[in-house]
Formats: C-alpha cells, sequence, structure tokens
C-alpha cells in the first residue's frame, strides 16, 4: 500500500496523522512521536520516505527471483509513557467430577456469552452437552462468518470455596492475548488497608481461559464498589474481588511497526478489537 493510501486510510477513520488515536488532530496533538527515518512527528508507518528506506535497505545481493515474496521492515520505537490498564481478571477453580484446575478468568459485560479454551476443555476432559451454531461482531471488524461452538457444563468455584456454581461455557480456540496482573505495591497497599484481598495478582502473566460474559456475570456481582485514591475501582463478586480503570504509568512502552508492501491495514488497529490486545505484535 502507497504512503497516500495509508495516510488517506488514517483520515477516513478519523485517526491523528501523529500518534494514530481517534479523537483529535494532528495540530493539536501532544504526543512526542518521533519517525526513526526521517525525525518528523508521526509513526513510520506514515513515513512518505520509508519506500526509499527500504530501496536502499534492499541490496541486489539479497534479491530473490520469486517475484510474489514480500520485503519486511521492522521498525523498534519508543512510545511516550502509558498508564497500565486493568481490566477485571480473577482466579477462579474450574471442577469437573475428580478433575480441578485453577485458571485466570476476564469478567467481560460487552460480551454476550461466555467461553471456555479449548485445551482446558480437553484438560478437564468435558463432554459437550450441546452445540451452537453463531456468528461474532467484534469491534471495529464487522462480523465473522457463522461456526459451530461446542457447549460445555463445569462447575465453577471460588478460591476460598465459599461459593460454587455450574456453568454452560461456548469453546473458543483462544480467549485473548496476554492481559498483564495487578503489581503496583501501592494499590495492593491501599487494598489491604481496606480488607480487600485480590486474587489476580503477580508480576507474571498466565494466559486468560475462560471468559465469563454478560450472561453469567449479573448474577455474581455483590453490587459493592469501592474506589481507590488512584481513580481505579474495586469490584466484588461471589468468586473474589477484582479492579478495573486507569493504573500508574509505565517508564517505558516499546512497540514493533511493521511496514509491508501489502499492507492490511485493518491489522493496524488489531488493538481495538476487544481493547486487550497485546501491543507488541508480528506478523509471519
Amino acid at each position: 500500500m502507497s504512503y497516500e493510501d495509508r495516510k488517506s486510510q488514517v483520515i477516513r477513520k478519523r485517526c491523528c496523522l501523529v500518534c494514530l488515536k481517534v479523537g483529535h488532530l494532528a495540530k493539536r496533538c501532544h504526543s512526542r512521536v518521533r519517525c526513526l527515518i526521517c525525525k518528523r512527528r508521526h509513526y513510520p508507518l506514515l513515513c512518505p520516505d520509508l519506500r526509499k528506506e527500504k530501496e536502499t535497505n534492499f541490496s541486489s545481493k539479497d534479491r530473490t527471483t520469486d517475484n510474489e515474496q514480500k520485503s519486511t521492515e521492522t521498525l523498534l520505537t519508543n512510545l511516550p509513557p502509558e498508564h497500565e490498564i486493568y481490566l477485571k481478571t480473577i482466579m477462579i477453580r474450574l471442577r469437573n467430577r475428580d478433575k480441578e484446575v485453577c485458571v485466570r478468568e476476564l469478567l467481560d459485560d460487552g460480551s454476550q456469552r461466555s467461553y471456555i479454551e479449548n485445551n482446558l476443555a480437553v484438560e478437564l476432559f468435558l463432554s459437550p452437552s450441546g452445540r451452537e451454531i453463531f456468528s461474532q461482531g467484534l469491534f471495529g471488524r464487522g462480523i465473522s462468518p457463522a461456526s459451530e461452538h461446542k457447549r460445555y457444563i463445569v462447575n465453577m468455584e471460588s478460591l476460598n470455596h465459599k461459593y460454587t456454581t455450574p456453568l454452560s461455557l461456548l469453546e473458543q480456540q483462544k480467549i485473548c492475548s496476554t492481559l498483564p496482573r495487578i503489581h503496583d505495591r501501592k494499590l495492593l497497599s491501599e487494598l489491604a488497608s481496606r480488607g480487600t484481598k485480590l486474587t489476580d495478582v503477580g508480576r507474571d502473566s498466565p494466559p486468560i481461559r475462560v471468559l465469563l460474559g454478560a450472561d453469567i456475570l449479573g448474577s455474581i456481582l455483590t453490587g459493592r464498589i469501592e474506589v481507590l485514591s488512584s481513580g481505579v475501582s474495586a469490584v466484588e463478586t461471589f468468586l473474589g474481588w477484582t479492579i478495573l480503570g486507569l493504573g500508574k504509568k509505565r517508564k517505558v512502552v516499546n512497540l514493533v511497526t511493521l511496514g509491508f508492501q501489502n499492507m492490511d491495514l485493518p491489522k493496524m488497529w488489531d488493538l481495538e478489537v476487544l481493547g486487550i490486545t497485546d501491543p507488541i505484535e508480528k506478523k509471519n
């Protein structure tokens, strides 16, 4: 895709030509973005000199006789400090007869249905209780083709064994990409002073293997919410406490930008699919 095409796509989606975010124009953008190619205020993906740079680096020795081969350029840049954004994650226990597994779960009232990762269903030796055929609508990506999903029944239990309930979950190949756990000491200290204990904490980020949607989420909320001094909200459920909101700033955020001759532009906005994708993404 040419520079003019990329620029027109960004303008058509009403995004800033400097930071690629929605809601303001380039002349009002305060982002400190710097292009690694020309040093002007934009990302390398919107650099008019990108093609020249690629042609310079593409030596005759590296050329191939295969005309269909695409040339890819990877650029590493630093974004200005960004905040951690906490989504409602929690640790739960899933049980099927004598088989038991503790997993991370995402509470997402933006999803109409609840899901379980395929591999987890196999791990628990679950047998399908039925099948459903439906399409999935994703933010900014239209509607996916209709496909069949197996339905499973499994028992969900809180880590303290005080709450248990059967769940009806639909299979999904992958719930979402990596979501960070809470590890802000100041935030955890304030929660502890209020007698609130989280189950999903630490610096590691295990995969999300269950998603509870609006079909189940409404029945496990207690209605109790604590607003912390930082503005982050702690939400109580029968499974335990979880938090939601804008956390502290990160020191450095690394972004890998890929430039392709045949760029599939919607891939640039994969972070907006559910709001939970990893900002570091690589296309093979």
